[in-house]
């Protein structure tokens, strides 16, 4: 016997009601490219967008041949910036907001953007700063701050060799090490 593969919705009262119909595929029109034009622009006028990005906000309105065309056109106006750029400045503010390498590594591949050179001593500097701004007192932590310290800075995406140094020296002068 054969399976059919149909999607079947349920009423307001828990009764199967007829099977959903899929959409038609409606040609794509002139119309219809201008406004995934339109609608492109008004998301680069609220902030930047990577290609990528773009490409799957407007295929989630748009046909995806209407969502590419979209995308060309704004990239052969010149409206999209460079990737570079884009990468400085979002891992720029990423790191004001307190997020580690992971993270920012993360957020960068999502938007289709070129990886950040890694800076370690400004990892591990940040790293510090947040765990001197969690734990009022300086060092020695007992096992329950160095607990919750390394599994907060672990989902802000600070790798583990930078959490056990920064948490290991976090609030230390050079007399407390010696």
């Amino acid at each position: 016997r054969a399976i059919q593969a149909c999607i079947v919705s349920t009423g307001a009262n828990g009764k199967e009601s007829a099977p959903l119909k899929s959409r038609k595929k409606r040609p794509i029109t002139k119309a219809m490219i201008e406004s995934a034009k339109e609608t492109a622009l008004k998301y680069l006028a609220q902030r930047d967008h990577s290609e990528q990005e773009l490409l799957r906000k407007l295929g989630r309105r748009f046909d995806p041949a209407g969502a590419a065309e979209a995308v060309a056109f704004v990239r052969d106006g010149g409206w999209l910036t460079p990737p570079r750029d884009m990468t400085e400045r979002l891992v720029a503010e990423l790191g004001r907001r307190g997020k580690g390498r992971g993270f920012i590594d993360r957020c960068l591949l999502e938007k289709g953007l070129p990886p950040a050179p890694p800076d370690r001593p400004d990892e591990l500097r940040k790293a510090r700063e947040f765990a001197r701004s969690r734990v009022a007192h300086a060092l020695p932590y007992d096992r329950e701050e160095r607990i919750k310290l390394n599994r907060w800075l672990l989902a802000r995406g600070f790798d583990e060799d930078v959490i056990a140094e920064a948490i290991g020296e976090a609030g230390c002068d050079a007399t407390e090490r010696e």
